[in-house]
């Protein structure tokens, strides 16, 4: 019985190992891409956004992080009030991620991209994230008065504010090696605006914001090597 239950220990103990992958536990990377919204204005233009952000990683597939960006969003509208603004804002945001490698096959020893086949190595880096941040909105270009000859409505709002929101993101974490460990990633961000005044006009009944980006990047991946 005793021999039982140390060969039973022992397979069960090579089956771990054989699921384990290595990883390092910190990144840092940077990204640039493209914005879109939903804000009061029907026609949303596209703009550009950069930024860069740090993760630590609990496992392989598991992280929790932050990001800054700096961008703009813009908007219009072509009706006769001939209302647009632009927005240069900067937001800073919290973030926890998991890939789907957390829940699926892992391989044995560290990681290398020879290990196994693209269509995996894509599968086990598709991830979803969600957090909290701050959006800090500056209205550099904005039509609130009337034109010659438009509706004589005045719209309120401010030019400059500051709102929370909430990201939901789903991306894509290509590794290509262990060691040093550089990861490109691609990532659709819908950022839920938690208030009416990213897009600088205040109007009574109308819905939350929306700005959403698309963004490719790279990040770095560094610290000791740790087991999965």
């Amino acid at each position: 019985m005793t021999r039982l239950l140390l060969l039973f220990t022992f397979c069960s103990f090579v089956s771990l190992v054989s699921a384990q992958e290595n990883f390092r536990r910190y990144t840092i990377g940077a990204f640039a891409g493209i914005t879109t919204n939903s804000s009061d204005l029907p026609k949303a233009g596209n703009e550009t956004v950069f930024g860069g952000g740090a993760e630590i990683y609990l496992t392989k597939f598991l992280s929790g992080g932050m990001s800054f960006q700096k961008g703009k969003l813009s908007g219009s509208e072509n009706r006769s009030t001939q209302r647009y603004f632009l927005n240069e804002f900067t937001a800073i945001s919290f973030n926890s991620k998991v890939h789907l490698g957390q829940f699926i096959g892992r391989n044995k020893g560290r990681y290398q991209v020879n290990n196994e086949g693209l269509p995996k190595r894509v599968l086990k880096g598709i991830y979803l994230g969600t957090g909290g941040g701050l959006l800090n909105s500056s209205q550099s270009k904005i039509q609130r008065t009337p034109l010659a000859g438009a509706a004589s409505y005045i719209y309120v709002g401010q030019n400059k504010n500051k709102e929370l929101f909430i990201p939901a993101m789903l991306g894509l974490d290509i590794h290509t090696s262990q060691e040093p460990g550089l990861i490109f990633t691609v990532q659709y961000t819908m950022n839920f605006v938690l208030g009416d005044n990213m897009d600088g006009y205040l109007i009574s009944g109308s819905k939350n914001d929306t700005f959403s980006t698309l963004s490719l990047g790279i990040k770095y991946a560094f610290g000791r090597l740790q087991l999965n």
